[in-house]
């Protein structure tokens, strides 16, 4: 079996190894090439051993060359979970999606910076905060031949409407979208949109219930792309086994579940072919095919061995032929994934907070309790380019967080280390508070060996609250007061920071661990919510990132994960995007 090292770098969140073969099936009995390909793979292992969380990544040119009749292979241990947009909420059910189905509006990812461009729509027209006009691009069709207009898009926003129970018929056995809750204003109750009307073939006029400025940044979500109303159903979610049909590159041809087995390691497919009646340029390859596997820590030797006939992109080529793109080292630009520190916000007060924040060691998180990660100042990370507050900066100050315990009549007149780790250990402390933590984590459990060491040394005490997984959802859940201090994670593909930062700390959202209830941060959503100016209303969100590094301490922010792209240097102009966003459309090779 590969070393450990290996096999963690396999385990992927994201994109694991990319295949291509230029050949219906690409097969080969040749022993000798087998031990040669598993010899480059190990050799690459070898030298990127350690790194954690990679894309595997092929590259994307702005003008796709000629259509060919050839077969892209690509291997991946993200298993999708479903087809429906709505419920597409893991990164594997997205890929999948991708490839098939379009959005009225695209981020570009051919651009650092993501650019929110006019995709299926041509045009759009706020006529006021609540009435938003949209021309829908002529002369598209769907897959399944039928026609992409205003009726199209009506049909598409209606069932979202009902999928999240807006209507109130959505039936008491049928569960709401899994990513229903991007669609409600900040109430958790009011949807976002009232109702869609058909003005003409290709126009539409959308009514919101109140002024939504982050719409169109939504509207790029895979949970608003168009699916055809001739294939799908209104009032029933597509299935694993159903058909998927979209506007898309790609045509969605099947997906066969682990449907056979290879050795231990179980196997399964989706397939696509290219839509020969794609509106824009054909892409490259004729066929594309994810291929799945479960292995549950990864992708181990039996696995490459099985596959390993097969052409991969690294193949028996040299290392050298594999392009490593540090992206994150390069542009100081992380994912926009936010590890923190909760403190419950309805228990301490921000004197409290903030004491504790500055007595955590961030850079030590960084360097040494988690891989591939960098420091985090704020929920938003230098991913949301625009919208990031280059000024908002946590720091760690045990001087500073002394002098606030002092100022609230604690450790008054103590000069020593040992003054304050007394008190901690003692049966007084200053405070005593508990980590909640599930066991079995390594990162929630590595912090807990820290965190106790460092708020000795303000006086603090803290508990050991280890506890099963499903203890842990039930506190995070059901029973916030018992939460005193705890490591969460949140992982949002929106590029408007309004979402991540609604679901952290609106008092209504189920996302709000810590139990912020801040007048001040509510105001400012509100007012972004308001605030059509895309440059304005990223001032409001770097304004709240500073609000909550110098005064709030909601939490504390510990970490962004780092991006990796790794790619054949056979594969072309690459694309390197913070939403990890895996798109075979522009890819070729030559």
């Amino acid at each position: 079996m590969l070393n450990t090292n290996l096999r963690k770098l396999i385990q992927f969140k994201l994109i694991p190894w990319i295949k291509l073969a230029g050949t219906r099936n690409g097969y080969s009995s040749n022993e000798s090439k087998v031990k040669k390909r598993l010899i480059s793979l190990l050799t690459i292992g070898l030298i990127i051993s350690g790194i954690s969380n990679i894309v595997l990544f092929n590259q994307l040119i702005n003008i796709s060359p000629a259509p060919s009749n050839s077969i892209f292979l690509h291997a991946t241990n993200l298993i999708p979970t479903s087809l429906d947009p709505l419920n597409a909420s893991d990164s594997g059910s997205k890929d999948v999606i991708h490839q098939v189905c379009e959005g009225l509006f695209a981020y570009d990812l051919r651009d650092l910076n993501l650019p929110r461009i006019n995709h299926l729509a041509e045009q759009y027209f706020w006529e006021n905060q609540t009435t938003l006009q949209i021309k829908i691009r002529e002369g598209i069709n769907f897959h399944d031949g039928s026609q992409f207009n205003a009726l199209a898009v009506k049909w598409n926003l209606d069932r979202i409407n009902y999928f999240i129970n807006a209507t109130g018929n959505l039936p008491s056995n049928t569960p709401k979208a899994k990513l229903a809750s991007l669609f409600f204003l900040p109430d958790y109750i009011t949807p976002i949109i009232n109702r869609t009307e058909v003005v003409k073939n290709f126009n539409i006029t959308i009514y919101l219930n109140a002024p939504f400025s982050p719409l169109l940044n939504l509207f790029c979500h895979q949970a608003c792309y168009m699916i055809s109303p001739k294939s799908a159903d209104a009032t029933s979610y597509i299935q694993l086994d159903g058909d998927l049909v979209g506007t898309g590159p790609f045509m969605f041809n099947s997906y066969n579940k682990f449907p056979h087995w290879e050795g231990k390691i179980k196997f399964g497919e989706v397939k696509f072919t290219r839509w020969e009646g794609y509106w824009r340029n054909l892409p490259h390859f004729e066929e594309l095919i994810f291929i799945l596997t479960d292995e549950e820590y990864g992708i181990g030797a039996d696995w490459y061995t099985n596959i390993a006939p097969w052409s991969w992109c690294c193949g028996e080529e040299p290392p050298e032929t594999i392009t490593f793109k540090l992206f994150t080292a390069d542009t100081g630009i992380p994912d926009l994934s936010y590890y923190y520190l909760g403190l419950n916000n309805k228990i301490y007060n921000a004197t409290w907070r903030k004491a504790m924040c500055l007595a955590i060691n961030y850079s030590y998180v960084a360097d040494f309790l988690k891989v591939n990660v960098i420091s985090a100042n704020s929920p938003i990370s230098p991913g949301f380019i625009a919208a990031y507050n280059l000024s908002a900066q946590t720091s760690y100050n045990i001087t500073k967080a002394r002098t606030l315990m002092q100022s609230m009549g604690f450790g008054t007149g103590f000069t020593t280390d040992a003054e304050w780790i007394a008190v901690a250990e003692s049966t007084s402390p200053f405070l005593s508070i508990p980590y909640t933590y599930n066991l079995g984590n390594e990162f929630r459990e590595d912090l807990f060996t820290a965190i106790p060491e460092w708020f000795k040394l303000i006086g603090i005490e803290v508990q050991d609250d280890g506890v099963t997984w499903s203890q842990y959802i039930n506190y995070l859940y059901y029973d916030r007061d018992h939460l005193g201090a705890f490591v969460q994670y949140m992982d949002l593909d929106c590029l408007d920071p309004y979402h991540m930062l609604n679901q952290l700390f609106n008092p209504n959202s189920d996302s709000n661990f810590a139990q912020v209830n801040d007048p001040w941060i509510n105001t400012k959503l509100s007012l972004a919510l308001n605030t059509s100016d895309e440059v304005s209303r990223n001032n409001i969100y770097k304004d709240i990132q500073g609000y909550i590094t110098e005064t709030a301490f909601y939490h504390a922010p510990l970490l962004h994960r780092k991006l990796h792209f790794i790619h054949s240097a056979k594969i072309h102009n690459p694309i390197y995007n913070v939403l990890s966003l895996f798109e075979a459309y522009y890819m070729y090779r030559v």
